[in-house]
């Protein structure tokens, strides 16, 4: 009994210091994490809408839709340009597309997440596949699907089409300068 009770009492000591150094160690790298996430939303949003200098998030009212955050893209504090951040159901998971546009086209198209099955619905990053919407005029709605990936090639096409039409409705409204 005695010996049971002095292993519990190591084990239980051993979970508190192990949760505590697990704690320590998450406080000290949280902000480095942010701060590198944020950097590299900031070079693929460059990547989208290449023109642009700055970004700055605006809102819209984009309720049913998959669109989760749009930027508008500034060069000399004129707007260039604007990326929509999609988040759109795959196979897998959910699919986060960056959409860049100016006034008239897609300018191009980046995959920042997903888990789709490799070798089939992890094809839907691959330039062989996103190069079909890079400068693209905004009406254009005929892309192909990948073979054997239709259902996460199909994701990306319905939200690029989803975001044109959305762009479409803000010009409407004269939203969009």
């Amino acid at each position: 009994m005695n010996e049971t009770l002095h292993m519990l009492l190591v084990l239980f000591v051993a979970s508190v210091l192990s949760a505590a150094a697990l704690t320590i160690v998450y406080e000290k790298t949280q902000p480095l994490i942010e701060k590198n996430n944020g950097n590299s939303l900031d070079l693929e949003l460059h990547e989208v809408l290449p023109n642009a200098e700055q970004f700055e998030e605006i809102s819209f009212n984009v309720s049913g839709t998959n669109i989760v955050q749009t930027y508008k893209g500034l060069s000399n504090n004129r707007i260039v340009g604007y990326v929509f951040l999609s988040r759109t159901p795959g196979f897998s998971d959910y699919i986060k597309i960056l959409i860049g546009t100016n006034k008239q086209q897609i300018t191009d198209v980046k995959i920042i997440e997903n888990a789709e099955t490799p070798g089939l619905g992890s094809r839907i990053t691959e330039d062989s596949f996103l190069s079909q919407f890079r400068n693209k005029d905004i009406n254009t709605h005929e892309f192909d699907a990948i073979a054997g990936a239709t259902i996460s090639s199909s994701a990306v096409i319905n939200a690029i089409t989803e975001t044109e039409s959305f762009i479409n409705k803000l010009h409407e409204q004269g939203k969009l300068q």
